[in-house]
């Protein structure tokens, strides 16, 4: 844990010092992008960190053409592009990426506070990208299009959920989103929640009676992990909710009410499955969370609860009965030729 926590220190002081500038021949770089910088190439350049890390890189090497085929098309194209190239790290760069570009490009764009937001990302959501590798693509890519959502664009909008289902389907839970822009309030929450698990319930009702309740509810609990995810966001948004101005602007109304709404997912869903299909809402935070809190003293205690909730999340996971994911940290050039994957315990 040792490299995580030299890594998340260089980064904050890269965040601190963010309005330095560093000037390389015509362009210039400021410390912040340096951050951006850092969080690219220690995901790029890792080696067996994350939990479908092996199985995609020996994709790659075994050319496993009925597993890639399994996969959704834009997702084929980085696997075959990998396998024509016959390098197994290649698929990580390409998907890799796309993925901190839109979640950087769009913090740039929408957060007052870019370098809150960028250390925000890293704690919360930066270990998440290292295993959910295609799904945390089509995240990046649904965040990115909220720009279509507040410019009520819905084609546009549609267009980009499009293509991040051709690269997760899971993405198609984004289009939620739109149809709550300006129509939905904290409020709404309080009959929204009970009324989807009503719906629930009465759709497994249904699939009792037609003989697939069984199947379907085991495949759900079959499903584990993300149980201490979804408390932690819980008592994150109570804590916001306490702290929020009542005079919210339009997008952060949008913010609070699609965590909030997201918050029930795992609950409705079973804890990875909904964990999963929360991801494309809980992004938000990196958002809502800066535009809430002006307090100095506030900010530097929210950075804080999220360092520790990095290392926490280090630290359960390096317990995980089955495999570590991400300790020890290696880089790709570590390896060799002849690399050799951590074992299950």
């Amino acid at each position: 844990m040792l490299f995580y926590f030299f890594i998340s220190l260089l980064l904050f002081l890269f965040l601190y010092y963010s309005n330095r500038v560093i000037n390389i021949g015509v362009c210039k770089i400021n410390f912040t992008d340096i951050g951006f910088l850092l969080i690219l190439f220690l995901s790029l350049l890792r080696f067996d960190v994350g939990w479908d890390y092996a199985g995609y890189y020996n994709t790659v090497v075994e050319d496993n053409i009925y597993l890639i085929r399994r996969f959704e098309p834009f997702s084929q194209i980085f696997f075959n592009i990998a396998v024509f190239f016959d390098s197994p790290q290649l698929v990580f760069i390409l998907f890799g990426v796309p993925t901190y570009f839109f979640i950087y490009q769009t913090i740039k764009k929408y957060s007052p506070s870019p370098r809150f937001s960028l250390l925000l990302y890293f704690c919360f959501f930066y270990l998440e990208s290292f295993g959910f590798i295609r799904q945390a693509l089509s995240v990046s890519i649904c965040f990115w299009s909220i720009r279509f959502i507040f410019e009520r664009k819905f084609f546009r909008f549609l267009f980009y959920v499009i293509l991040a289902c051709m690269f997760h389907l899971s993405a198609v839970v984004a289009l939620l989103a739109y149809p709550l822009y300006r129509k939905m309030s904290l409020f709404h929450l309080l009959w929204i929640i009970p009324l989807l698990f009503a719906v629930k319930h009465t759709l497994f009702m249904f699939l009792a009676d037609w003989g697939l309740y069984d199947s379907y509810l085991d495949e759900l609990n079959a499903m584990e992990g993300g149980a201490l995810i979804r408390f932690f966001y819980i008592l994150l948004f109570i804590s916001l909710l306490l702290l929020r101005n009542k005079r919210l602007g339009e997008k952060e109304h949008f913010f609070f009410f699609t965590v909030g709404l997201a918050l029930s997912f795992p609950f409705l869903f079973g804890s990875h499955l909904g964990v999963r299909l929360s991801s494309y809402f809980f992004i938000y935070y990196i958002l809502l969370i800066p535009a809430l809190l002006k307090n100095i003293k506030l900010k530097c205690l929210y950075a804080l609860a999220a360092f520790a909730f990095f290392m926490l999340t280090l630290f359960m996971t390096s317990k995980d009965p089955i495999k570590s994911q991400y300790i020890p940290y290696q880089f790709i050039f570590e390896v060799g030729d002849n690399p050799i994957f951590r074992e299950a315990k």
